[in-house]
């Protein structure tokens, strides 16, 4: 290209980006091409042409002048403190919705920008095809690797404007002007400002009102811009800028980034790096895609290079750029041009977006002269060897340790990416061959597999290489075989089992001339390429990746987050600190389909080589609202160590609404993408804090306090806290945390206010409790209590059997705020004593008044010594667990005695009983025993009766609370 070419082009493109407001970008332009024909002119030798082009360079200096004056007084103007702030809201108008990462360039400036112009998503979000509601898809101009596969040859003129090759004219110099449109090509701003126009590579949330731009949350933008550092190096988003950019330099391009780090077996015999260029007179980018030209080497990325071939097959089979769309310069039918100068962008979906690597066309070479990385057996084409560069680049180098084709893929096509694990008890092998089949058929799907671990026995007689990855070419169902046509991307060592072109069992006429294979080339030349039967895939293979068209789904919102290590280390028990997403689904047939991508954002090679970040997603029929317990998943994920994680949900007809809870295997802090794609309209939100308030208390189960579950008549000593609630609570939320190993619970009880303030629970009998929750857990219960009215309240946390002993900590969170404050224990600030006694049979255990026999009962003599009258409480109840059956009805009588009685020998009992001085009253059975509270005893003799309404057998226990200064003594009589 001469000098003046190049300079044409770079008019032609800064004029472009002038008239789309992308201001930056067109100085630069303008620069390129006043130099490039300055340069020009010293060469020519007509003075009429030398003066015109000299004007025209005049314009363009003077233009990109006047453009670095505006950008900074714009700069000036929005004070952006950080170049990322401009993706926080949405402007201008255009097709759709758009979200716009802008790469840096040079002189300042926003990296983002944030505009409505771009390509809403068929109508991808929303409750209904014309109602309102957010719905998210990348942006036009940089989502064609996600979601314009469809279209992919149906590409604006104006996105990839053709470099004008123009001829020398004495007459017309033909060169635009700066700041002009150039006529006949609709500029991306068409409809709306020059600031819509400058993110035609944006992030969109498109809804279904196209006029409507939704912007990237400060926590968004702070997300992408941190994962763009990968690897060490600075990978910016990709903009529709990018596309355009001219290319074609004045020198050889050599990437300031420097060389790529060899692996180990490349170091062995390396010799020097040489252009791409160099392997061929007549290098091209592209002369004719096939999965059968792509070869691997020694670098360790089969995966990868399984990826490419597929993509190849695909665009071969079905006319549609997957993969070769992705490589930049591109001419004006979009398709990747051999660049002279050896500069190439390739466009990868990286981190949650579209990302720009940039590279040149050095190779590494060995000693046989021959490319130490990928290329194709087509000595003329070099995309395979650029795209392999790039993706090596962000991975860290030649030496990347490998992935799996689902993370591959979808970083060349964006194709959503789902892993089968075929050795899975769910398998279904029928299932899934009829899946693959229908999904190659129409165009739907990009497969590969791989195999685990072989034995040495297995490897020789399989052909097949352990832990390898394969392309899946064809699917067939022929002569009633089910049959796969695989490529091991070593471009040889073939499968020597079943239907391989060694087996002379299995193949007949008829079903070589169904399938077109001549099993004679086949034995004469091993390319790598196979046909394998179904029942010896899945034998020998692992995993299946599955990568499927998004214009399946074409409803779609993404969410690009934080996750932090805040909360425990573990989810098994609460799922309270997982980040939570509200999806609401309005199926409008028995069978909508949602999926649901989440996607872990990687920046270190060391991820790849050892990941200990295993990850999914559950999904929870609710309200929308918070998910705490991990049980009842209608969809439970399995944690796995890939960045890439798929749930799919089926919805049946109507409106729907579930609650996504993402989830690790041990907590770490990480960046995700979480992406939704529907065939139903349906919104995305996260679930937010509902509360306002939070307190939080420390307390302990202790010998004395751990009093059990109320089935247990101890409950009553278990730790009590008070709250006091001012305002009505439309929510309300008690948390306990507890040692996982046994069971806790907490219950909310109306408070009785007694004369010295709140009083204890006493029992779990009656009305006053108001709800507890539904089970003990370990380690983790919770109680969510719905329209709770002012008052006085009292929380119990205990452990299900009595006598644990350990810490735990009780949790409120409420919507206004409330007091809360523990109570005093049993016993605290008096004199408390335990008394244990038995009814015994045929003696003692003689029940009521009414058997006639109520003195035989157990009693206990009460001496209240000296001047000072105590103040007690007794309490009656039988020991241990009730298993949830009422105890026997029980009473507690005291009875003044005549101080003679009260002297008489143990043993010797009185014939009649004086006036009760205070008994319980009915016979009543609480879980939590009888109680007979604030009795005035003055100073005497009495006793203590404990009985039950029948006679009953059984050991009891009398707790006893007294005034702390009083002399009591309490025996058995």
């Amino acid at each position: 290209m001469s000098l003046y070419a190049a300079g044409y082009a770079a008019a032609l493109m800064a004029v472009r980006s002038d008239t789309a407001g992308q201001l930056e970008e067109a100085q630069r332009l303008y620069i390129d091409a006043a130099e490039a024909m300055l340069l020009d002119t010293k060469r020519d030798v007509d003075p009429q042409r030398v003066q015109a082009v000299r004007q025209k360079v005049k314009e363009y200096a003077d233009r990109a002048e006047a453009l670095a004056a505006l950008v900074r007084r714009q700069q000036q103007q929005q004070q952006r403190g950080s170049s990322w702030s401009g993706l926080a809201s949405g402007s201008g108008s255009g097709s759709g919705p758009a979200r716009s990462p802008v790469r840096p360039v040079p002189g300042g400036g926003a990296v983002y920008s944030t505009t409505a112009a771009g390509r809403a998503s068929g109508n991808a979000v929303g409750v209904d095809d014309a109602g309102a509601g957010p719905s998210e898809e990348m942006g036009a101009s940089h989502a064609s690797s996600i979601d314009d596969d469809a279209a992919a040859g149906e590409r604006d003129e104006d996105l990839l404007a053709p470099v004008v090759q123009p001829t020398h004219h004495a007459q017309s110099v033909g060169v635009p002007a700066a700041g002009a449109a150039v006529v006949g090509r609709r500029s991306p701003n068409s409809s709306g400002g020059s600031v819509a126009a400058a993110a035609a590579a944006g992030l969109e949330k498109p809804g279904t009102n196209p006029a409507a731009a939704v912007g990237l949350t400060a926590e968004e933008i702070e997300v992408l811009r941190s994962t763009s550092y990968i690897n060490g190096k600075v990978f910016p988003p990709w903009t529709d800028a990018d596309a355009r950019e001219n290319y074609y330099r004045l020198t050889e391009f050599v990437d300031p980034d420097g060389p790529l780090v060899l692996s180990a077996k490349q170091s062995e015999s390396f010799v020097s790096w040489k252009r791409a260029s160099s392997m061929s007179q007549s290098p091209v980018m592209i002369e004719s895609v096939s999965a059968y030209s792509i070869r691997q080497t020694v670098v360790s990325d089969c995966s990868f290079v399984a990826s490419l071939a597929i993509c190849s097959e695909y665009e071969r089979k079905f006319q549609k750029k997957v993969i070769t769309r992705c490589i930049h310069p591109q001419d004006a039918r979009g398709r990747p041009v051999f660049n002279a100068n050896g500069k190439y962008a390739v466009r990868l979906l990286i981190n949650g977006v579209a990302r720009k690597v940039v590279v040149d066309d050095f190779l590494p070479f060995g000693r046989d002269a021959k490319p130490l990385c990928s290329f194709s057996n087509n000595p003329n084409e070099l995309w395979v060897s650029i795209i392999e560069k790039a993706y090596m680049k962000v991975m860290g180098g030649y030496d990347f340790p490998g992935s799996n084709s689902n993370i591959d893929m979808f970083a060349l096509t964006g194709w959503i990416p789902e892993r089968i694990n075929m050795k899975a008890s769910e398998f279904k092998p029928d299932v899934q061959f009829s899946r693959m089949t229908n999904g190659l058929r129409t165009g739907d799907v990009l497969m590969t597999m791989s195999t685990g671990a072989l034995s040495a026995a297995e490897e020789e007689r399989t052909g097949l290489v352990p832990s390898h990855a394969y392309a899946i070419l064809d699917v067939r169902y022929a002569q009633g075989y089910k049959l796969l046509l695989v490529q091991n991307p070593w471009n040889h060592r073939r499968w020597k089992g079943a239907f391989s072109e060694l087996d002379d069992t299995n193949w007949t006429p008829a079903l070589l001339a169904e399938l077109r294979f001549d099993r004679n080339a086949a034995r004469q030349s091993d390319n790598g390429v196979f046909w394998i039967n179904w029942e010896s895939v899945c034998r020998f293979f692992d995993v299946m990746y599955l990568n499927w068209d998004p214009q399946l789904l074409q409803r779609r919102y993404t969410i690009h987050s934080a996750w932090p290590s805040s909360g425990p280390v573990k989810d098994l028990y609460n799922l309270e600190f997982n980040p939570q997403y509200r999806l609401e689904v309005n199926s409008p047939s028995a069978k909508s389909v949602v999926w649901v991508l989440l996607s872990k954002h990687v920046v270190d090679k060391a991820d790849f080589a050892d990941n200990q970040d295993f990850i999914t997603s559950h999904i929870f029929e609710s309200d929308g609202g918070r998910i705490y317990y991990p049980d009842n998943a209608i969809i439970e994920g399995i944690k796995i160590n890939s960045p890439h994680v798929l749930a799919k949900l089926t919805v049946p007809a109507g409106k729907h609404t579930y609650t996504l809870v993402l989830a690790q295997y041990k907590t770490n802090a990480i960046n995700y993408t979480l992406k939704v794609y529907a065939s139903a309209p349906f919104s995305l939100l996260s679930v937010g804090k509902l509360y306002h308030y939070q307190q939080k208390l420390i307390g302990n189960w202790t010998q004395a306090n751990a009093g059990g579950c109320g089935n247990y008549s101890s409950y009553f000593k278990n730790p009590q806290f008070s709250m006091q609630v001012a305002q009505p609570q439309s929510s309300l939320l008690l948390k306990l945390m507890a040692p996982k190993s046994y069971p806790a619970g907490i219950a909310l009880y109306r408070a009785a206010v007694g004369p010295d303030g709140t009083e204890r629970v006493d029992t779990t009998h009656g009305t006053n409790m108001i709800a507890s929750a539904p089970k003990f857990r370990h380690g983790f219960c919770y109680l969510e209590v719905k329209s709770l009215a002012p008052g006085s309240y009292i929380i119990v946390p205990a452990t299900f059997e009595p006598g644990r002993i350990s810490q735990f900590f009780l949790t409120v969170e409420s919507i206004t705020p409330v007091q809360l404050a523990p109570l005093a224990e049993v016993g605290e600030g008096g004199n408390y004593r335990e008394v244990q006694g038995e009814w015994i049979a045929g003696s003692s255990a003689v029940g009521s008044e009414n058997s006639g026999h109520y003195d035989q009962n157990p009693m206990y003599r009460i001496w209240v010594s000296g001047n000072t009258p105590c103040e007690m409480s007794v309490r009656l109840r039988l020991p241990g667990n009730t298993g949830g059956a009422l105890p026997p009805a029980l009473n507690i009588g005291i009875f003044a005695i005549s101080p003679s009685a009260s002297s008489a020998s143990p043993g010797v009992r009185p014939r009649f009983l004086a006036s009760a001085k205070a008994h319980t009253g009915d016979y009543v059975n609480p879980r939590c025993g009888v109680v007979l509270g604030r009795v005035k005893l003055d100073p005497g003799a009495y006793l203590l009766v404990p009985s039950t309404f029948d006679p009953l057998a059984s050991k009891f226990i009398l707790d006893v609370t007294m005034s702390p200064n009083a002399t009591v003594t309490i025996d058995p009589f």
